[in-house]
C-alpha cells in the first residue's frame, strides 16, 4: 500500500499525517517512528520504484521527507530509534552522490552526536564524512583552492 501511495505522490501527506499524530500523542511515537523510518528507508533505497524511470524523482523526495524526519527525531529526543536506523542510513546515503544525500547525511551524523547516540563507529563515520566533505569542495571548486 505505501508503494502505491509513493508512486501516487501521496507521500507527503501521509507523512504530515503521522507527524500531527506523533505530537498528539506519546504513546504511539515508537510505532510512529519505527514505521516511518523504516518506508523511508525502502524509500531512499528506491526499493519502492516499480519502474526506472520514476525511481530518481521517489529516492530525491525520500531523502528529503527523511531529512524532515531526522530533525523530528531529534526534536523528540528518539535516542533508540536513532541508534538502531542511523547505521543503516548511513550505508544507504553512502551510495549517493546527491547535494540532499549529502545534507541528509550531515544532519543524521549531527543529530547523533547531539543526542549522544554512542555506537561503534559513529565517530569514524564523522571523519569519513568531514574527509569526503573537504575532498568534494577542493576538487570541485578551483576558487576555494
Amino acid at each position: 500500500m505505501f508503494v502505491l501511495q509513493t508512486e501516487l505522490g501521496l507521500t507527503g501527506r501521509l507523512l504530515a499525517f503521522f507527524e500531527i499524530l506523533l505530537r498528539s500523542s506519546e504513546l504511539c511515537s515508537t510505532v510512529i517512528f519505527e514505521s516511518v523510518f523504516s518506508w523511508l528507508l525502502s524509500l531512499c533505497k528506491g526499493d519502492t520504484a516499480s519502474s526506472s524511470a520514476n525511481k530518481y524523482e521517489i529516492v530525491n523526495s525520500g531523502l528529503r521527507f527523511l531529512c524532515h524526519w531526522i530533525d523530528v527525531a531529534d526534536d523528540s529526543k528518539q535516542v533508540a530509534l536513532l541508534r538502531k536506523y542511523h547505521s543503516p542510513f548511513i550505508e544507504m546515503l553512502d551510495k549517493y552522490d546527491r547535494e540532499i544525500a549529502q545534507l541528509a547525511r550531515y544532519k543524521l551524523l549531527e543529530v547523533c552526536i547531539k543526542l549522544d547516540v554512542h555506537t561503534n563507529g559513529l565517530l569514524e563515520k564523522c571523519k569519513v564524512f568531514l574527509r569526503k566533505s573537504f575532498d568534494t569542495i577542493c576538487s570541485e571548486n578551483k576558487e576555494l583552492r
